[in-house]
């Protein structure tokens, strides 16, 4: 893997296709749609990687678990082994309770340990300037690390923290780094999240690669049929239907053995070539292929409002079983690069990621940290504007990382 001749150290995702499952913690007649759309998946062997969005959910937990379980109960050939479970962290509970929640998810699942366990931006306690919030944030991964040597996870990364959170990790824990970061991203639309600071995806996955870093991916696929501007919406039409067409006549050429009659020593080799395909014919389709193919690790997602009516959840279905279908046939399924600097081409050329890149700019925004829950003192209340509230309302991440060499 990418990492492996520079730090030593394999992806936490290993060799396997990067997308991930995201299932919530909705008990209503989505989440019940997703649990069974999860199981649909994992049993067809379109889904390797699961991504809890709440850790303390049991229905949740064990709808994972029975996927996890039949999946492997219908294909001999797997096992736990093959699957990857992502986590993030409690926001509903202090870091000292951590372990024990990790703890309790274990037991419902029924497994030893997770595979990647990541601190959530909102599991940290309120913090005020520079130095309070690298304190917080060296102050909770010391609680990451304690559930990594307990051996409860065997990964730990970080969600949503930004750029400057991770440098402080990364200074301060040469030996133990983040080997995962959730970042979600920021789609040109008029409903873009402009809470946080915007800070481009391509330098973002420069930084993460160039440490060794998995970077997960979270992507609002409900949200490209609304970008903005209509000039960049009508560029982005344009191009993903001439990517579709001119895929859709392309030929994948493959070689299946047979074993000759009368002879178990010998075999012979039919050639085949697979055309009209279904990959790559929808802009979704495309958006990810893109993305795999930047090493990242994608996690689509769909509605994050509890106001969704049936055209959303059949909207939402058909898109999951759109992108985990087809894209997980065996002559499209090529392990992605995982290097910043050179793309391995599994089916996007370089002059295709490069189109994608100027007719879809895409960023990602880091929350700014919650500040500190302080009583109103009457006598001691500083002035607005006053040296002291400037001090506490300063931001702790930065507008653009630096690049790798």
């Amino acid at each position: 893997m990418w990492s492996v001749g520079v730090h030593g150290r394999c992806s936490a995702f290993r060799e396997q296709q990067r997308l991930v499952f995201a299932i919530g913690g909705s008990s209503d007649e989505g989440g019940e749609v997703m649990r069974r759309q999860l199981l649909l998946e994992m049993t067809q062997d379109n889904c390797r990687a699961v991504m809890l969005d709440r850790l303390e959910d049991r229905q949740v937990l064990s709808a994972v678990r029975l996927a996890l379980q039949q999946a492997c109960a219908e294909n001999a050939l797997l096992s736990r082994a093959h699957f990857a479970l992502v986590a993030s962290t409690p926001t509903a509970c202090g870091l000292e309770e951590m372990a024990a929640r990790v703890e309790q998810a274990l037991v419902t699942l029924q497994l030893q340990q997770l595979d990647v366990l990541l601190l959530h931006a909102q599991s940290l306690p309120g913090s005020s300037g520079i130095h309070a919030r690298k304190q917080t944030v060296l102050g909770a991964w010391e609680h990451m690390m304690a559930i990594q040597q307990a051996r409860l996870v065997q990964h730990i990364g970080v969600s949503d923290l930004s750029v400057q959170d991770v440098d402080f990790l990364l200074t301060a824990y040469p030996d133990n780094p983040p080997e995962a970061w959730s970042v979600v991203i920021q789609l040109p639309t008029p409903t873009s999240n402009s809470a946080g600071l915007d800070v481009p995806l391509e330098d973002v996955t420069a930084f993460a690669h160039a440490h060794a870093i998995d970077v997960l991916v979270r992507l609002p696929f409900n949200r490209l049929d609304s970008l903005e501007p209509q000039e960049l919406r009508d560029d982005w039409e344009t191009l993903t239907h001439d990517l579709s067409e001119r895929y859709r006549e392309r030929p994948f050429k493959f070689l299946v053995a047979h074993e000759n009659e009368g002879s178990t020593a010998s075999y012979h080799m039919d050639s085949h070539a697979l055309v009209d395909t279904k990959v790559l014919q929808t802009p979704l389709q495309i958006v990810v292929r893109y993305l795999l193919q930047k090493g990242l690790v994608v996690v689509p997602q769909g509605f994050y409002d509890l106001q969704h009516d049936d055209r959303d959840l059949a909207a939402e279905e058909h898109a999951l079983r759109e992108v985990f279908g087809p894209l997980a046939h065996p002559f499209t399924a090529i392990h992605p690069s995982c290097s910043p600097h050179k793309v391995y081409s599994s089916v996007l050329t370089r002059d295709d990621l490069a189109a994608i890149d100027r007719a879809l700019p895409l960023t990602t925004s880091f929350p700014l940290p919650t500040p500190p829950r302080t009583p109103v003192s009457t006598t001691g209340r500083s002035r607005p504007g006053s040296r002291q509230e400037r001090r506490m309302n300063l931001p702790a991440v930065v507008s653009r990382p630096p690049t790798a060499d």
